[in-house]
């Protein structure tokens, strides 16, 4: 592991491992054990709730799975809040949705930026263009993001 050639941001282990050590160690009562919290919060917003994922990629894994889209946004906000940023990381995605076809995606990210964290949006890009022109979202999440660690990752081969 020690020569391994990836940039640090794909060494994924050893960034568990820096976290593991620096994160704030908890107590729960009657427990003697140190409880951490996770590292990382998936969320996977139910794109705009009609249709799970714009594109139908042949390669796509989400094929295998029942497409429910569900109404659960404000409870997620309120458990950002409640977690009041004990998470450093929330990874916006979709196993069969695309997060920016959600009207409540940026709510997501000023929340996430609210509390000092970071986040991650993975997308097959095909909404950018369009939310940029009319609400300017890229500028805006530009705006927010506090340093490299925020990130939108866009696909490369969605639609094929």
């Amino acid at each position: 592991m020690k020569n391994d050639p990836r940039i640090k941001e794909y060494r994924y282990l050893e960034q568990l491992q820096n976290y593991i050590q620096t994160a704030e160690k908890r107590y729960v009562r009657g427990n003697s054990a140190p409880f951490i919290y996770p590292k990382q919060l998936e969320i996977h917003l139910p794109s705009d709730r009609n249709t799970p994922c714009n594109l139908a990629c042949d390669h796509c894994f989400s094929t295998l799975y029942k497409k429910e889209l569900g109404r659960w946004e404000t409870e997620g906000l309120k458990l950002l809040h409640n977690l009041k940023g004990a998470i450093p990381y929330s990874i916006f995605g979709g196993a069969y949705t695309e997060p920016a076809a959600s009207p409540f995606l940026f709510p997501y990210l000023e929340t996430v930026k609210h509390y000092g964290n970071h986040f991650g949006v993975h997308t097959n890009g095909t909404y950018l263009l369009d939310l940029e022109k009319q609400q300017r979202f890229l500028t805006n999440v530009y705006e927010i993001s506090t340093d490299r660690e925020d990130y939108i990752s866009v696909s490369l081969d969605a639609g094929c």
